[in-house]
């Protein structure tokens, strides 16, 4: 595949598995962003991690050493909250993290799921048979149902593998017999959608780079933006060894 990336205005990463394992940075992860930055090209940052709000993203990556603006941050559950917000969605009940369901209720009633019109679903660590009930009766008698993503698994801390938001995802799903509504996590568009609508960059100017070929190359594919994939060797994009690699290509703003 050709490896010229002149013209891009934007690099989109991935985090976990292309910048940082857990609380540990990716070695040449920081060198590359600071090699892209001084090329004057504008970093940002997008994960499919619903379960930590944007701010706690961005301290994090400071803790890393890579400086960021929370507004350089997306999550799918960023990109759900603006959803539920901009369809005037009510009476929501909420599968995931403390800190997600906080955020939603900024902009929706968070209800018991026997009073809910809508399901917004991400990632939930303490997922049990006591919640998986009560998601199920809530996708039963939604209007409408939102999963910030399907992923089956991801990397962390440590370089294990560990359930994504799929496994909670996949239960409603095949319990209820409903697809949602919407999916607004890679390797579906919204996210990259709200990503240039705020920076005012066309999809088209910019490069996603990430360890997923269905997640990071498909989100980058179905925007139109072009991609960059770690780790893996495929024939139908560009493929670096690690993230440091990505020095090499040819960059020119």
């Amino acid at each position: 595949m050709e490896a010229d990336f002149s013209g891009i205005k934007a690099a989109v990463f991935d985090l976990d598995g292309t910048v940082n394992y857990g609380d540990k940075i990716i070695p040449g992860a920081k060198e590359t962003i600071d090699f892209l930055r001084s090329k004057g090209i504008r970093i940002l940052f997008a994960t499919n991690n619903s379960g930590k709000t944007r701010q706690f993203l961005t301290d994090k990556l400071h803790r890393l050493g890579i400086e960021c603006d929370v507004e350089d941050v997306y999550n799918s559950g960023y990109v759900a909250v603006r959803l539920v917000e901009e369809k005037g969605l009510r009476n929501t009940y909420v599968v995931g993290s403390n800190s997600f369901k906080e955020e939603l209720s900024k902009v929706t009633n968070i209800v018991d799921e026997d009073h809910a019109d809508t399901l917004v679903v991400g990632i939930d660590t303490r997922f049990d048979y006591e919640r998986m009930t009560a998601a199920l009766r809530a996708a039963l008698r939604s209007k409408t149902i939102i999963f910030c993503n399907e992923d089956v698994s991801y990397i962390g801390e440590g370089e294990r593998i560990f359930p994504g938001a799929g496994a909670m995802t996949g239960f409603i799903t095949n319990c209820s017999g409903r697809r949602p509504d919407h999916i607004v996590g890679k390797p579906n568009t919204p996210m990259f959608d709200l990503i240039s609508r705020n920076t005012g960059i066309p999809c088209s100017e910019m490069v996603m780079i990430g360890d997923s070929y269905r997640s990071d190359v498909g989100f980058a594919r179905n925007a139109g933006a072009k991609c960059i994939l770690i780790g893996e060797e495929r024939d139908d994009v560009v493929c670096v060894p690690t993230v440091r690699d990505i020095q090499g290509l040819m960059w020119t703003h």
